[in-house]
């Protein structure tokens, strides 16, 4: 396993954990990734194992997790603020033959 850590702010780290192999949950593929929230002052970890996907946008947050995008900010005492951006659980797959 490899991590990778981002400050966020002056409290807090995004830390991705990029897995690879077999011996996981279902769902999951060989290759993939989990994150945590780490406070650097208080050494609070906040695991957010439903995320897929996280990154900074500026000063805020965005992650994927079940199918829909999220935001939020962190502040001292942890995720605030936080707005569904798009939930992508209505769409439907749809074979097109080629040339589209």
């Amino acid at each position: 396993m490899a991590v990778f850590e981002k400050r966020v702010n002056h409290h807090w780290i995004l830390r991705k954990q990029a897995h690879a192999g077999t011996g996981h949950s279902a769902g999951r593929g060989v290759y993939f990734d989990t994150h945590e929230l780490f406070n650097s002052r208080s050494e609070e970890v906040i695991s957010k194992a439903d995320w897929e996907w996280a990154e900074l946008d500026g000063a805020r947050l965005i992650w994927a997790a079940n199918g829909c995008v999220h935001s939020g900010k962190l502040h001292a005492k942890g995720l605030h603020s936080e707005k569904l951006l798009h939930d992508f659980l209505p769409m439907q797959f749809e074979e097109l033959a080629a040339p589209y």
